[in-house]
């Protein structure tokens, strides 16, 4: 009895431990959600979605293209914004800036956590440095955080994702950094394991979108498919037959959906996508350059469609139609074919084609079996579009639209995604 009574004391005193342990990290918890939450935003962003925005953009990305192969990059604070402003479009309630000093990179963000009742606001500050990133501090709220530690846990996460030591290596391949008015400027070497070789090694290693033999299978499909006329709709009924049959035998539709849209993008895109997803087109003994097929009587419509629809399914994101938005941008200025509602209609019709085709199984049993059932037109793929605008330069577009913001930029593509679900095959979208 004696040993009983001295464990139930022990016991109560473990758990009264317990209780007081617990109630302090609850405390700990509540004081950092205080200290970290704020009732303001810190940055609320000011730059817009304009075709200046997309040029500045691409600028920018053409030489991050070319820094693969180079040692040396630049940004300017307002490419780095314009960034900022793009990306807004698929997280609109994020705010974000960047300014660059002489000395220094402060960059900011602020997240709504309860819509203007608390956010998340994080300030970055970057100082030059001879070797390596010299993260000064970081900012979360009224915490700061030693950017040495900061540095160290981005190190740690980025090694668990990235290959054996790659994050630890990345950061080493900095070799200075400095600022420049409003420009950053960074001198790097990227490590051996990130060269061209060793990425196509680490994507047949993981292969990140499946067997390329699945992907294969059906880009052959589409190099065999003699077609009566060359339209879209028709390559795509052979791919969707083909995947309702492959998946009453072979188990997923939304697998097979998947190969189908990629090995699409192969066929009529660019081989460059066997970059990510492996060699689809090796040993084929089929025409690798597609023929002139056409969407809505037009070959860039089919273009946008299709290129809409590989993007979606890459990156199961609205990137699709956002990189199509960029391009219309792009086009509104001097030198380009001018901005088109039309091409967007296609790009919101490509990314919901393979939304629909990769949602969920029933989905993409249901896009397949309305194809195999009631076969597939053009007109099923594209509602009537002769009252969209074509053709607006710079100042058309500013003087109708403004930017991608305003209220008659998006009444306009209100207006396009109502056209859309009219049609039987994008309201199976709606039916889940």
């Amino acid at each position: 009895m004696d040993v009983l009574n001295a464990w139930s004391i022990y016991l109560k005193k473990c758990l009264k431990l317990f209780g007081w342990f617990f109630l302090l990290v609850l405390i700990a918890v509540f004081i950092l959600l205080v200290l970290a939450l704020q009732t303001k935003p810190l940055v609320v962003s000011s730059y817009t979605v304009t075709p200046g925005t997309a040029q500045s953009a691409e600028q920018l990305a053409l030489r991050m293209h070319r820094a693969y192969n180079n040692t040396e990059l630049t940004i300017t604070a307002d490419e780095a914004n314009a960034l900022i402003a793009i990306a807004r479009r698929l997280y609109p309630t994020v705010h974000g800036r960047v300014n660059i000093g002489n000395q220094q990179l402060l960059a900011a963000a602020s997240v709504p956590l309860v819509q203007d009742k608390l956010y998340l606001n994080v300030s970055v500050l970057l100082l030059p440095s001879k070797k390596g990133l010299a993260v000064h501090e970081v900012r979360v709220g009224q915490l700061r955080v030693s950017g040495a530690l900061t540095l160290k846990m981005a190190e740690w996460i980025g090694n668990r994702y990235l290959p054996p030591e790659g994050a630890t290596q990345l950061l080493a391949a900095i070799q200075e950094v400095s600022f420049q008015q409003d420009e950053l400027w960074v001198r790097y070497q990227l490590p051996e394991q990130f060269q061209p070789d060793q990425v196509v090694r680490l994507r047949d290693q993981w292969q990140p979108y499946g067997d390329p033999k699945h992907i294969q299978h059906y880009y052959q499909l589409l190099a065999q498919h003699k077609a009566d006329s060359l339209v879209l709709s028709d390559y795509l009924q052979v791919l969707f037959t083909e995947a309702a049959y492959r998946s009453q035998h072979q188990g997923s539709a939304v697998a097979e959906n998947q190969a189908a849209l990629l090995a699409l993008g192969v066929f009529f895109g660019t081989s460059k996508l066997e970059l990510l997803l492996g060699d689809v087109r090796q040993n084929s003994h089929y025409a690798s350059s597609p023929p002139r097929v056409t969407l809505a009587g037009r070959l860039d419509l089919q273009q946008h469609f299709v290129y809409s629809a590989v993007i979606k399914t890459l990156t199961n994101k609205n990137i699709g139609f956002l990189a199509g938005e960029m391009k219309e941008l792009l086009d509104a200025n001097p030198g380009g074919s001018g901005f088109s509602f039309v091409d967007l209609l296609a790009d919101m019709a490509g990314v919901r084609f393979a939304e629909i085709a990769l949602q969920s199984e029933k989905s993409a049993r249901a896009l397949q079996q309305i194809i195999v059932d009631n076969g597939l037109n053009d007109i099923d793929l594209l509602p009537d579009f002769s009252t969209l605008p074509e053709g607006l330069y710079y100042d058309a577009f500013r003087d109708n639209f403004d930017t991608v913001e305003s209220e008659q930029y998006q009444l306009m593509l209100k207006h396009i995604n109502q056209a859309l679900i009219e049609l039987p095959v994008y309201r199976l979208l709606n039916a889940e």
